[in-house]
Formats: C-alpha cells, structure tokens, sequence
C-alpha cells in the first residue's frame, strides 16, 4: 500500500522533472534553494531527536519509528551508526563532548567479533540472502568504522579479517572470483575493501600501499573502454554498472588519480534518474557528477542535472523531518529476512544517504556553504573530499562514445512452460490489468520473465498504446529480461520483497536496460 506520508509527495518517485529555466547557466538567478536546504537540515536533526535510545547509552538511536515499535535489537547497531554519520555530516557533533564519543563508540564496539569485523548479532545464516556473511560483514564493518571516525575513536580490536585481502597472492585470488556482470554488489565488495586498506595506510602500515596500488592496476586492467564502466558488457546493464563505478571510483579519489575515460561516464550520467530514485542510486549518480565536475566537461549540464536533482530530493523529504527510500514495497535490511518494514516510512540510512546527496549538490552550486558539510573520511557512501586541481586531466576523450545501442536481449536458455510459470503469467496478467492506461504508457516496452525451476519457463510481457499483452513463451523484441525464481516472484508482487534486495542479494537477474526494469517494478509493486 502506499505510505501516506508519499502519497503526499509533491514529487512522485521517478517522475522526470523539467527545469523552470532556459538556460543551464541561468538557474541559480531564478532558483535559490538555500533556505530550503537549511529548513532540511535543522529538519533532519530534529528527527534524529526522536529516536535516540537513552536506556541505551548517549547516541544510540532506533533505525526508524517503525523499528522502535516492532524491534529486533539488532537494528540500533545501523541505527547508531547511520545516525552517527548523518549528524556528523551535518555538524550537530562537531563539539561533541569526549565522553559522549566514547559512549557511542562503546555501544558501536559492543558488536565487534573476535576477528574485528562488525555484525548484528541475532543474524543467522538461515535468515540472510548471501551464501555466507562476507557481504554484510564488509558493509556492517565500513559503515562502523566510518562512524567511528567521524567520533575520532578507533575499533577495540584489530581488523584481524582483513588479513584474508592483505597480500599480492590474496588480492589476485579475491579479484579473479568478482562477477562483473552484477558490479553494483561486487563494487560494494571492492570499496569496502579498500576502505580498509586505506584506513591501515592512514593509520601507518605502509605494508597496504601497494595493495591499494594493485587495486588501482585492476581498474586499469578491467575498465571498459565503451562506457568507462566496470562490469560485464554483455549484460548491458548501464545504470548498474553506474553504481557500481561510484563505489570504485572512491580509489581514485583517495589515491588522487586521473579517472580514465570520464567523459563517457558524465555523458551516460547525465541522461539517466531523473527526478528521485532510490537513495542508493541518487547518492551514486550524483556522487559521479559532483566529483567529476571539477574536471571541467560539460560542466554547465551537469550543474543543471545537480539543480534538478536538488529540487526533487527537497520535494521528497516527509513530513517528520526525514527521508524514505522508495514509496513502495518492503524494506529489508541487507537482505536479512527478519527485519522488514514498509516502505515509504522514514528511516536512518536513507536520512543520510539523502542528505549526504544534497551536501555534494551543494558542494558543486552553493561552494559558500562547504565548510557546512563534513563527509566521511573513509571510502564508501558518503564519502566525498574532491581532487586537487594538479591531478584533473585536460579533456581528452580519443575514442566517441556513441548513443549505446538499446539491442533485443533473448534468453539463452529456454525452458518449457511450467505450473510455476503459468501461475506466473496469470498473476502478471490480472496484476496488470487492474492499472490504469497512463501507468502503463510510462512503461511502454516488451518484457522477458525467466521463471526459474523445473516448472517454470519464460513468458513475455508487451506494453503498448497503454494496453499490455502477457503471453508464454520469449519475445525476440525485449528489450530486458529478468530471471527469478517462482518464490521470489511471488514475494515481489505480494509486497514482501523490494526488486532492489532481490537484484543485490541475486534473487533476481537482469540482462538488458535496468531502467526499463524499474518501471515495471513500479506497476508491480
């Protein structure tokens, strides 16, 4: 059902804004945003107000309102430290006293294991998506590590893990098995890493020097020369492939490197997610055009694009302060099965994903307002500290990307039409024939299911003119084609699985032009 609290929305989710002015340079003349960024923020530290834990120790706050009511406890650990890296962000603890840090990194360290990595304790290996914990180890350990360096504390043990990465011979093995043709996790596996080298660097152990420069000589290696992308081009999936290069990116940056091709990264950039996203989406988009701004190509579009994103973002806040991620759907934590919770509602990761969004925004069309935000110093979301001038390239793009080929994507492995697939084709038939024609025209495209199992198969869904054909079998014309499982499937048109978790937990895959899935996701939810 869809939240109240976005159904109020001056701005629908993924709607595509057009600017108000004419002229790219001219916007800053007719569209001030200032007061509204600063009512944001006073907002935003506000709400986090609200959902502090005192029984629990100074700064340890629930994950949202939904989660203070229904639990597990597990959940004040991300809660504690997407607060913690949001109102840092903001400068509500830039006079934090001592004791209040420590407090904070007290309750944070409470959740380190024997081997230094970071974890909800009640998650269980029967109740994640991964095959094993070293996504979520990896992501639960970054996102703590960075609020504890924004406290100016430290972990209480060493980060023994990272012991498995740290040396030539592991770091060649752990690269070889990355599956390029899903770059969106596998990004979040390399930033993470490096996240923690650099951190060992920073802290003295020169010995992580040459890891970071052997990750660096892989990026150099694997780039795409098409789209300036790591991933699989086969997949043609460009926006991923965008999310992911947002995470790989932050090694450059740190490094302070030239990024290689990065005109064809803007120019693909700036033609996609339009108006508002996921959180994790906006922040990757326009984490790319913000830092790559300085390099000095097509720069006046790009602060047009940032424009429009700000506005739409600020149109997206809810009324208590806060920041949702998508209007629809459910809510999963990391892909952990035992706490979920609606979408639309408010919650502390896309609080300050949102607004680590805005900062870099304003960062590139309000420079007076930079010593306002204070980013994170360690690799990962949030993190931002643009280049110096020395090291930005001359615009040298030798080989012309052209306008990417939008291509049939035909399933190679046809499978005979099963119960399971039937039942998919009946359930896809009513679900869309219940929508309106305007709906539907917005999403205008031919669709592959690949049912997964020994009783599925494929069946294809056309959309045109506002009228939809579901219909067995493949469609040669689809312009994207996802695979999934029958369980899966029906978790998502039941309202119980967001497409996002399923596509970076592997539930579900897509071959073709992710956009395009989004849409459909949308008419599914």
């Amino acid at each position: 059902m869809l939240n109240r609290e976005c159904a109020n929305k001056r701005f629908p989710i993924n709607k595509i804004t057009q600017p108000v002015w004419c002229d790219a340079l001219s916007y800053k003349e007719t569209m001030n945003h200032l007061p509204r960024i600063l009512d944001m923020r006073q907002h935003v530290i506000d709400w986090f107000a609200t959902l502090q834990a005192p029984e629990l120790g100074f700064g340890v706050h629930a994950d949202s309102a939904y989660h203070r009511e229904h639990g597990p406890a597990g959940m004040y650990l991300p809660g504690t430290y997407n607060a913690v890296n949001c109102l840092s962000l903001l400068g509500a603890y830039a006079d934090l006293a001592p004791e209040k840090a420590d407090s904070i990194a007290t309750f944070l360290n409470r959740h380190q294991r024997p081997d230094g990595a970071y974890r909800i304790p009640e998650m269980t290996q029967a109740d994640i998506y991964y095959p094993d914990f070293e996504y979520i180890d990896l992501h639960i350990t970054n996102y703590s590590l960075g609020a504890l360096a924004s406290l100016g504390r430290k972990p209480a043990l060493p980060m023994a893990f990272v012991e498995r990465y740290a040396t030539p011979e592991k770091l060649s093995a752990w690269l070889a098995a990355r599956q390029m043709s899903e770059p969106w996790s596998e990004g979040n596996y390399i930033v993470n890493v490096a996240s923690f080298f650099a951190w060992e660097l920073d802290h003295g152990a020169e010995r992580f020097r040459p890891l970071l420069e052997q990750l660096i000589d892989w990026h150099t290696t694997h780039q795409d020369a098409a789209s300036g992308y790591w991933y699989d081009p086969s997949t043609r999936d460009l926006t991923s492939a965008m999310a992911g290069a947002a995470h790989n990116l932050h090694l450059y940056y740190y490094l302070n490197r030239p990024v290689p091709r990065f005109e064809k990264i803007i120019d693909h950039c700036l033609g996609i997610l339009e108006g508002v996203s996921s959180s994790c989406l906006d922040i990757d988009v326009i984490d790319i055009l913000a830092n790559l701004h300085g390099y000095g190509y097509r720069q006046p579009e790009i602060e047009a694009y940032l424009d429009r994103k700000l506005a739409a973002l600020l149109d997206f806040q809810n009324p208590d302060g806060g920041f949702a991620d998508v209007c629809d759907g459910t809510r999963l934590f990391d892909g952990w099965e035992r706490y979920q919770e609606p979408q639309g509602l408010t919650n502390t990761f896309s609080t300050w994903f949102r607004c680590a969004t805005v900062g870099m925004i304003c960062h590139v069309l309000y420079p007076e307002t930079r010593t306002d935000w204070h980013f994170r110093h360690t690799l990962g979301m949030g993190y931002f500290h643009p280049q110096t001038p020395s090291v930005l390239p001359a615009v040298s793009q030798p080989e012309q990307l052209s306008a990417p080929e939008v291509a049939p994507v035909i399933s190679s492995t046809p499978a005979a039409f099963g119960a399971e697939a039937a039942q998919a084709l009946t359930r896809l038939r009513a679900k869309l024939a219940s929508l309106d024609s305007a709906r539907l025209t917005a999403a205008s495209a031919v669709y592959q299911f690949e049912i997964g199992g020994p009783a599925g198969g494929s069946l294809s869904v056309g959309i045109s003119e506002g009228r939809v054909r579901v219909e067995p079998g493949e469609n040669p014309q689809a312009r994207v084609t996802l695979s999934i499982s029958p369980e899966t499937f029906n978790k998502l048109l039941d309202g119980k699985l967001n497409a996002t978790v399923a596509y970076m937990t592997k539930k579900l895959k897509i071959r073709g032009d992710i956009a395009l899935a989004m849409k459909l996701e949308a008419l599914l939810r």
